[in-house]
């Protein structure tokens, strides 16, 4: 999320797509309310559902699920043929100056290098920047290079019309229109368009790139780093964005960095790999000091026994043979009977993941599975016949489930991570109920006993176990204030920071800035840097004063990065240092001798505007991708491919190239080919949501809850109903190739059908709230209909776009 929460009220337009805010995230919405009360903003709601962010919107348009980018192509295509971009921003702060390599090549829907046989683009050589010898990247300022990203990027979005994207995406072609105009009008500067999204967007197979393609669209517009600007990602969990911040994905480390590849076992190689160099004189390019933040990384974690020698125990971290061990790759070893334990943590696979009949199969091929969650989920009674929900042969299923209850957020002390990258400290509100116990404490009791077993009776290289320093007070239990402060990180010695001021051993740390990578500064987590320092918690701060009136509020809580609450907001600037718009947006700007303003520049502070360092500091280019080089699965732009299940059976973008159709890059296994349907037998489009009574599958367990959405029901258009006989309160049966649900049809007029490709397409939406345990009437987990693909950049699931058919019960 670039920017934040309240900053949302600076908007002078806020486009919804791929979420439904006032729903799905009540709280935060209002900040949308103050936008359209204080600044007069617009609102607009693009979604396949009439929902009700849609019903306080200042327009509605629908479109067909999985389509997204084929509505932001054209509108890229529009800004582009119409002059609608912010001229100075682009070029300044963007790459389309830069040229591309010969090589890169887009041809009938794929981009060069592509690997039909293994499906993924295994030669990505050509997705780069045409370097000089000096080893910077070569530029053109005029822009009519023909292979500048600027005329590239201009001739790949050339073939989305308006037409063709219509007819993609099945929006009116007014209507999409009057949606682009409206856009246009935020490529002034000093007015700013905000974009908020969530699991609309990025549970898709080309999720991601729905997302690069929203972003590019920001900075054509000049909004990316402004006040009421951004490309806002609205996390559906009060934690979620810590998890993804401390690593807890299966190929990550904490602060976004990465676990090495098998090939990768040198150090220093490691390191140089991720270290970047700047790619254009005068840039930052900060990840240069990756080196820093993986040394202090590791001398949080492995302590005194982390040294130059070892390289800072680098062996004692995992090798990956594969690019990840997602969650999708695990339950399809799980279903080859590859694992023998799982060990679940806070997670509900059988409701969560996709296909719920294929990861049941799975769970049953296990020896042993552990449960720890406050609630009794379905996953942790996945071999209980539960009668048509959970229709299972329990005799049969041999593994043994271990059922260890936690506490949940409110019986705990700590920190939560917010959408707007808010640490927000939070107090104990209960003790947890009978045995329950904490979470980090089975997770420590787990690790000492293990840690006891290896050093009596020794095994295969247990170095990276025992060399583990656990320096904490109490050993069973970790405090959350010690953890916190390891995060933070301290001095491991007396050093000198690089602005003259030193610590003593044992201080915590101010900022990442005074990271080193020769031992002696140690960090849990480089961007959390600050967040708990000698002057104390600084998440626990609760001044929600704002003396510049731009909803910045500095001394609430505590951001990452150093406190900043726009990411990028150097851009906030012209390149003169001077805001864009001095009245109404003043964030940060240039005073004649350092960088200052109403937020914490996100820049080098003494960098003058004439050196002419850009304000993308993470980028070896110093300016922002619209030509994403070698980062992406599918190719170095966004491209329309169709959902893996089609409800019209070809990418109107290229019909003649079926490899085109769908992803060509996305993640499927072999196995799941034969469980996916074709349009003719499952011949409607479904999506999955959320409805604000209910909170994932916990708060079916509330009674209060369970009263206000008490069964599971579906929502069938008014058209389809009348064509199926089917009259609300109706039962009906919603099939896709892998399995059912039945529940009760709320017939409306919030989903209308579309024409889409001179074809009629009607959607089906499924909420996903209920399941065979809590308090709640037992129904089925709507992920049963869900095929097992994802992503082929995140591996998350296609939940948002899949095929079903509809009958009468």
């Amino acid at each position: 999320m670039t920017n934040h929460w309240s900053d949302i009220a600076n908007a002078n337009l806020v486009l919804v797509m791929g979420g439904n805010a006032a729903e799905a995230h009540p709280c935060g919405f209002k900040w949308v309310t103050e936008a359209k009360a204080h600044n007069k903003a617009r609102l607009i709601v693009v979604d396949p559902r009439f929902t009700r962010t849609a019903s306080v919107a200042d327009y509605y348009a629908p479109i067909r699920t999985g389509s997204d980018i084929a509505f932001m192509g054209g509108l890229i295509n529009y800004l582009l043929s119409n002059d609608k971009i912010q001229h100075e921003y682009v070029r300044n702060y963007t790459d389309v100056s830069f040229i591309v390599k010969e090589s890169y090549g887009f041809e009938d829907g794929l981009f060069s290098g592509y690997d039909a046989a293994k499906r993924v683009y295994a030669d990505k050589s050509g997705w780069g920047y045409e370097l000089g010898e000096d080893g910077f990247a070569k530029v053109d300022p005029t822009l009519q290079h023909p292979r500048c990203v600027y005329q590239l990027m201009k001739q790949h979005y050339s073939r989305y019309t308006p037409e063709l994207a219509s007819m993609t995406c099945g929006m009116p072609q007014d209507q999409m229109m009057k949606v682009w105009e409206e856009i246009a009008t935020c490529s002034v500067p000093g007015k700013t368009m905000t974009i908020l999204y969530a699991l609309g967007w990025t549970q898709h197979s080309i999720g991601a790139q729905i997302i690069r393609s929203a972003a590019m669209v920001q900075l054509l517009l000049g909004n990316v780093g402004m006040p009421g600007g951004g490309v806002n990602a609205l996390r559906g969990h009060s934690n979620i964005q810590g998890l993804t911040d401390l690593g807890l994905l299966s190929n990550s480390l904490p602060g976004y960095l990465t676990l090495a590849g098998d090939a990768e076992q040198d150090y220093a190689s490691y390191i140089d790999k991720r270290a970047s160099k700047p790619l254009r004189p005068g840039q930052l390019s900060y990840w240069q000091n990756y080196g820093k933040f993986h040394v202090s990384l590791m001398k949080a974690w492995y302590g005194a026994n982390a040294t130059a020698e070892n390289n800072w125990g680098y062996d004692w971290l995992p090798k990956l043979d594969v690019p990840a061990y997602d969650v999708l790759r695990m339950f399809e070893m799980m279903g080859q009977g590859k694992v023998n334990g799982y060990m679940c943590q806070g997670f509900n696979p059988i409701a969560a993941l996709p296909d719920k009949n294929r990861v049941t199969a799975a769970l049953a091929k296990l020896k042993w599975l552990v449960i720890m969650d406050p609630l009794a989920t379905e996953t942790s009674e996945f071999w209980r016949n539960a009668g048509p929900f959970n229709d299972v042969d329990t005799a049969n299923i041999q593994t043994e489930v271990i059922r260890l209850p936690t506490t949940c957020f409110a019986e705990e002390d700590g920190s939560l991570v917010n959408s707007s990258r808010w640490l927000q400290w939070h107090w104990k509100g209960a003790d947890g109920p009978g045995q329950t116990r904490t979470d980090v404490h089975i997770m420590s009791e787990l690790f000492l006993r293990l840690r006891k077993r290896y050093q009596a009776e020794g095994g295969a290289y247990p170095d990276p176990l025992l060399n583990i320093s656990w320096p904490y007070k109490v050993p069973e239990e970790p405090s959350p204030e010690e953890l916190a402060k390891e995060m933070n990180g301290w001095a491991v010695s007396d050093l000198t920071d690089a602005t003259g001021a030193t610590l003593k051993a044992g201080q915590q740390l101010a900022g990442f800035a005074q990271l080193k990578d020769d031992g002696s500064t140690a960090s849990g987590c480089w961007i959390f840097a600050g967040s708990w320092t000698e002057q104390g918690n600084q998440m626990a701060r609760r001044d929600n004063s704002d003396p510049y009136g731009m909803h910045q509020v500095q001394n609430w809580a505590w951001a990452w990065p150093a406190n900043r609450r726009i990411l990028y907001n150097r851009a906030s600037s012209d390149p003169q240092g001077k805001p864009w718009d001095p009245e109404k947006k003043r964030l940060v700007w240039w005073n004649g001798k350092a960088w200052t303003g109403t937020d914490v520049p996100d820049f080098k502070v003494d960098s003058p505007p004439e050196a002419g360092m850009n304000p993308f500091i993470m980028n070896p280019e110093g300016v922002a991708r619209f030509f994403a080089i070698d980062k992406m699965a599918e190719g170095p732009f966004p491209e329309h491919y169709e959902p893996f299940e089609t409800p019209i059976g070809i990418n109107p973008l290229h019909p003649q190239n079926k490899k085109a159709t769908s992803n060509p890059a996305g993640r499927i296994f072999d196995s799941v080919w034969d469980t996916l349907g074709t349009h003719d037998e499952f011949p409607h489009a479904a999506t999955t949501y959320r409805l604000t009574e209910h909170f994932h599958f916990w708060s079916k367990h509330c009674r209060l809850n369970a009263i206000a959405q008490p069964e599971q029901f579906v929502e069938i258009g008014e058209v389809l109903a009348n064509e199926k006989g089917i009259k609300a309160g109706d039962r009906v049966r919603v099939s896709s190739k892998r399995g059912h649900i039945d529940a009760v049809a709320v017939v409306t007029k919030r989903i209308r059908p579309l024409q889409v490709n001179n074809q009629t397409v009607h959607q089906i939406g499924i909420p996903l709230h209920w399941g065979f345990t809590g308090a709640t009437r037992h129904g089925y987990l709507t992920n049963t209909l869900v095929p097992f693909l994802g992503d082929g950049n995140t591996q998350t699931p296609e939940s948002k776009s899949f095929l079903v058919k509809v009958e009468k019960l």
